[in-house]
C-alpha cells in the first residue's frame, strides 16, 4: 500500500496469517496486502489445516484478483531425499500460476529455488536467527529480497539494519505469540519427544510447568510457574516507530489460529496501518475498546511489544498460565447459594463464554450493557466469592462480525466499464482497472425499429457482475439516441469482457518454467581420497559445483604420520577444569586413546570469566601443536558485534596462534569476514543446519561471498544414521559426545524472577521427576543455553563407519574421569539422540 502523506516511508505492508483456503479469503476480505500459508508439504506449521494443490491455486487467483499477494512457507530443514525427489515438483505448479514469493529456512532449498525459478522471490525466514545487517546482507547477496527478523530484534537494531541494507525488505512480527527460543535455535520439542520445531511439529514444551532452582533453592511456586512460556505481542502502540524503523511488512503471527483470530487481527492493523497513512505519527490514536477486543480474540495475560523496546524481565512472561486469559467481565456481586448475581464491566453479548476455572465455564443469555447487572445459577461448589472478576474467554459478538464481514462475502474489485453504441459500428464494451483492460466488440449496432435504448436501463445491466469478483465503480455510455440494442448482447458482452479482463489479470502473474541451463548435482557418481576424503573424480561434467564447493574444505590437521590407524578428532572445552583435563589425558605418558586431537575449541566465554588464565591456555594447546579455534556466542545481537571483534583482535593479539573460529550464526560469518584480521578459517556448528548436501554447498558459497573460507561444518542433532550418510560432504564433522543445547534464548529465567547478577550462573528446571534442564546465563553476551541430556554415539562410532571428516568431542561440566571414558569409546551415556530414531 502506497503512503499519501509527506515521508520516507512510502510502502507498508500488512501480512496476515492463514491456515486454510477459508481464512485466505477472510484476511484478504479484511485488508491484508499479502498472505502467508503453508501448503500441504514442507510447512513449519505442519499441524494448521494447510491448502492442498487445488485451493492453493484457488487462493493465488483470489488473491491476485484482488492485488494481494501470496507467499508459501517452504520454512522448515529438508532431508536430502525430500529436497531431491519433491521439492521443485511441489512448487513449479504454483510458480507457473503466479507465486509471490517463497519463505525458506534452509540454505538447500534456497539454492534450488534460485537454480529453478530466478524470477521468484525469497524470504529469508525468522527460522534462519537472523539478528543484524552483516547477516543480512550475505542473505542478500546470496538472492534473498526479503529477511524476517529475528522477533528478539530492537528498534534500533532494526534501523541500523535498514540503514545498512536499503534495499533489502525487512519483515517484522507485530502481533502474536512469542517463541521463548530464538527462532530456528530450539530443539526442546525435538529431543523430547520427536517433535521437530524444526520440521514444523514444535510441542510447544516451553508453555509446560517447571520448578525452578537457583542456588539448589526453589525460587518459584505453582502460581508462577510457567518460566518459559512469553507473552503474547501487541505492537499497535509502537507501531509508527516500528514503520520508521525501516520496517516494510507487519507481519501478525496465527497460521494455527482460526478465522476469527487471523481476520479480526488483520482488520484492526489495516485500520491503524490506513490511519498512520492518512494522518501521520500525530493523528495516530488507539482506542481501549480495539486493545480490549484483541484482548477478547486472544491473549496470555494482556500483550508486550516485544523486545522492539521493552526490557526482558517477568513483565514480558505469562509464568501464572501458558494459554489465553481473556479479558475482564464481570464482577461477583453477590452469591446467594448458587444464585450468582454479576455486574458487567463491558457490554455483554449473547453466547459470550467466560471462565470459572480451567476445566468450567458458563455461556450468557442475553445482551447486557456495560454497568448493568445479570444474575446466572451455577452450582455451589464453584469459589464464586463476591468482588471476585471474571474473564470473558469469547466474544461471539466478534466472530458473528467477522463471520458476516468478512467470511459470508467476497472481494469485489472496482472497474469502470466503456461502453459505445453508434450505428453502423461494432457494439463495444471496455473494462479497467488499475493497469489492466480488456475490451469486447459484438454486433454491429442498428436504429431501433420501435423502442430504442434507454440509457439507464442499459447502465443497470452492465452493472449487474453477480459473483464474478468485480463490481462497477464507475460507466461510461457513448449512445446514440436511437439505437436498437439486445438485452441478451448486453448481458454476453458484459460476462465475455469481465472474463477477459480477469484472465488479463491472472495471466499477468503466470510463468512458464524453464528447466536450468546446467541441471542440478547429484554428488551420487562422486569418488574421493580415502586419505582426506578430498574429490578425485566426477563421473560427469554436471558435477563441477560439487567439486568447486569442496574444493577449499582442507585438511587442517598436523601431520599424524606417526599415529597411523588413529582417528581424527577434535574437542570443544566449555571450561578451564575441561581444558587442564583434556590437556593432562592427551599429554599423558601412558595415552593409548586411539585418537589424535587435531583441534581443540575453547569456548569464548572462558575469556570473559579470566582472561590472563584463557591466554595461558591458548598458549598451552598451541605448544602441543594442536590447532586453536575460538567457539563464538551462539547468538550475536547486531549491538554486540563490535564487542566480539574486540575481543577476538585482543585475543589474536595477545597470542598470535588462533587457527580459526567456531561460528554459531550468519552473523558471525559476516563479521569474521569484515574484520581485517588475516584469520579467516571458520568452522560451523550445528545450529547452521546442513540437513541436506545442498544445504552445505550454499554455506560454502556464503562463506567465499563474506571472504572467509569454510573448512568444515558440523551434520545438525536430529539426523538418524542413514540421513547423515545421505547429507555426507567432504567437509562434515559430527559430534559423537555432548550435552544437546535445547534452546538459545534471549530471555533469562533469573531475570524472570528478579534475579540479575551478571554472574553466568546456571539454573536448574524440572518437569516432574525424570526431566530436567540447566540454564546457563550467558552475560557477557545477554542470552541463555538450555541444556538437555548428553547423548553418546561414541560405541556407534568408534570405527568411523560414516567416514565424516572428524568427530567431535563436546565437553560442558564433565570431571576428568568421564572425559577419558569418552575419549576412550567407552561409552558414557545410554541416550543416542536421534541417532536411530530421527525426526519425522
Amino acid at each position: 500500500m502506497e503512503l499519501t502523506h509527506g515521508n520516507n516511508y512510502n510502502r507498508i505492508e500488512v501480512l496476515a496469517p492463514a491456515g486454510s483456503l477459508e481464512i485466505c479469503k477472510a484476511v484478504i476480505n479484511a485488508g491484508a496486502d499479502a498472505v502467508y500459508l503453508g501448503g500441504d508439504m514442507f510447512g513449519a506449521r505442519a499441524y494448521a489445516g494447510n491448502l492442498n494443490n487445488e485451493e492453493m491455486l484457488e487462493a493465488l487467483d483470489y488473491a491476485h484478483r484482488a492485488g494481494c499477494r501470496i507467499y508459501l512457507t517452504v520454512n522448515t530443514l529438508l532431508k536430502h531425499k525430500e529436497i531431491e525427489g519433491q521439492l521443485i515438483s511441489y512448487i513449479r505448479p504454483f510458480y507457473e500460476h503466479g507465486l509471490d514469493a517463497v519463505i525458506v529456512q534452509d540454505l538447500g532449498v534456497m539454492r534450488l529455488i534460485k537454480k529453478h525459478f530466478p524470477d521468484m522471490d525469497i524470504h529469508a525466514s525468522t527460522q534462519m536467527t537472523q539478528t543484524g545487517s552483516l547477516g543480512a546482507k550475505l542473505l542478500w547477496d546470496m538472492g534473498a529480497e526479503r529477511v524476517v527478523t529475528s522477533r528478539e530484534m530492537t528498534l534500533t537494531e532494526i534501523a541500523q539494519l535498514h540503514k545498512d541494507c536499503p534495499d533489502m525488505e525487512i519483515e517484522s512480527f507485530v502481533h502474536g505469540a512469542m517463541c521463548y527460543c530464538y527462532s530456528g535455535q530450539c530443539l526442546m520439542s525435538s529431543f523430547r519427544g520427536g517433535r521437530s520445531g524444526n520440521r514444523g511439529r514444535c510441542a510447544q514444551p516451553c508453555r509446560l510447568s517447571y520448578k525452578v532452582y537457583d542456588n539448589d533453592c526453589q525460587i518459584n511456586d505453582k502460581d508462577n510457574s510457567f518460566a518459559l512460556s512469553p507473552k503474547d505481542m501487541c505492537a499497535l502502540p509502537i507501531l509508527p516507530d516500528i514503520i520508521e524503523a525501516g520496517v516494510y511488512s507487519l507481519k501478525i503471527e496465527g497460521r494455527m489460529k482460526n478465522v476469527t483470530y487471523a481476520a479480526y487481527v488483520t482488520s484492526i492493523y489495516r485500520h491503524y496501518v490506513d490511519e498512520y497513512i492518512k494522518y501521520g505519527r500525530k493523528g495516530y490514536k488507539i482506542t481501549k475498546k480495539d486493545i480490549d477486543n484483541l484482548c477478547d480474540i486472544y491473549n496470555r495475560g494482556s500483550f508486550t511489544t516485544g523486545f522492539y523496546n521493552s526490557k526482558k524481565g517477568k513483565e514480558m512472561m505469562s509464568y501464572e498460565r501458558p494459554n489465553h486469559r481473556g479479558s475482564e467481565a464481570l464482577k461477583v456481586v453477590s452469591n446467594d447459594k448458587g444464585r450468582v448475581t454479576f455486574k458487567a464491566l463491558k457490554d455483554i453479548n449473547p453466547q459470550d463464554v467466560f471462565e470459572i476455572d480451567k476445566e468450567h465455564s458458563f455461556e450468557s443469555g442475553s445482551f447486557v450493557k456495560a454497568g448493568n447487572t445479570l444474575v446466572v445459577n451455577l452450582p455451589r461448589k464453584y469459589n464464586l466469592y463476591k468482588d471476585r472478576i471474571i474473564n470473558r474467554m469469547k466474544n461471539s459478538s466478534l466472530e458473528r462480525l467477522v463471520k458476516e464481514k468478512y467470511v459470508q462475502t467476497s472481494f469485489e474489485r472496482d472497474i469502470d466499464m466503456y461502453m459505445e453504441a453508434v450505428k453502423g459500428s461494432p457494439l463495444s464494451l471496455t473494462a479497467v482497472t488499475g493497469q489492466f483492460s480488456a475490451s469486447i466488440s459484438g454486433s454491429e449496432v442498428t436504429k431501433a425499429l420501435k423502442q430504442p435504448a434507454d440509457y439507464e436501463d442499459v447502465k443497470s445491466k452492465l452493472i449487474m457482475t453477480g459473483n464474478t469478483g468485480y463490481k462497477v465503480s464507475g460507466i461510461e455510455l457513448h449512445m446514440d439516441n436511437d439505437v436498437f440494442l439486445s438485452v441478451g448482447e448486453l448481458k454476453k458482452l458484459r460476462r465475455e469482457v469481465i472474463a477477459q479482463l480477469d484472465n488479463n489479470i491472472l495471466s499477468s502473474y503466470c510463468r512458464t518454467y524453464k528447466e536450468p541451463d546446467d541441471s542440478i548435482i547429484n554428488p551420487c557418481c562422486m569418488t574421493y581420497n580415502e586419505q582426506d576424503n578430498s574429490i578425485l573424480s566426477s563421473d560427469c561434467d554436471a558435477h563441477n559445483e560439487y567439486h568447486n564447493n569442496c574444493t577449499g574444505i582442507e585438511s587442517q590437521y598436523n601431520d599424524v604420520s606417526d599415529n597411523a590407524g588413529k582417528m581424527l578428532c577434535t574437542v570443544y572445552c566449555h571450561s578451564f577444569d575441561i581444558v587442564s583435563s583434556v590437556i593432562d589425558i592427551v599429554n599423558s605418558p601412558d595415552n593409548k586413546l586411539d585418537i589424535v586431537v587435531g583441534r581443540i575449541y575453547l569456548d569464548f566465554g572462558m575469556y570473559y570469566s579470566d582472561r590472563q588464565r584463557f591466554i595461558k591456555a591458548c598458549e598451552k594447546i598451541n605448544k602441543m601443536r594442536i590447532k586453536l579455534f575460538i567457539a563464538l556466542p551462539y547468538i550475536l545481537e547486531q549491538s554486540r558485534a563490535r564487542q566480539l571483534s574486540a575481543m577476538l583482535d585482543d585475543i589474536e593479539h595477545n597470542t598470535g596462534i588462533i587457527d580459526g573460529y567456531l561460528v554459531r550464526n550468519i552473523e558471525e560469518i559476516g563479521l569474521i569476514g569484515s574484520r581485517k584480521s588475516k584469520v579467516k578459517d571458520i568452522i560451523t556448528d550445528t545450529g547452521l543446519y546442513v540437513f541436506n548436501k545442498y544445504a552445505g554447498y550454499e554455506l560454502k558459497d556464503i562463506a567465499d561471498k563474506a571472504g572467509v573460507r569454510l573448512l568444515s561444518h558440523t551434520l545438525p542433532l536430529e539426523l538418524n544414521n542413514s540421513e547423515l550418510q545421505d547429507t555426507l560432504t567432504a567437509g562434515s564433522e559430527i559430534i559423537v559426545y555432548g550435552k544437546i543445547p535445547a534452546m538459545v534464548s534471549k530471555s533469562c529465567v533469573r531475570k524472570t524472577y528478579g534475579i540479575c547478577d551478571k554472574k553466568c550462573s546456571t539454573t536448574l528446571l524440572k518437569q516432574g521427576s525424570d526431566v530436567s534442564y540447566i540454564v546457563e546465563s550467558v552475560c557477557s553476551y545477554c542470552y541463555t543455553v538450555t541444556w538437555a541430556g548428553t547423548f553418546d554415539l561414541t560405541e556407534e562410532l568408534k570405527r568411523n563407519d560414516l567416514g565424516v571428516r572428524s568427530l567431535r568431542f563436546e565437553f560442558i561440566d564433565e570431571d576428568t574421569f568421564t572425559i577419558k571414558k569418552a575419549l576412550s569409546f567407552e561409552g558414557v551415556s545410554p541416550y543416542k539422540g536421534h541417532f536411530y530414531r530421527g525426526v519425522n
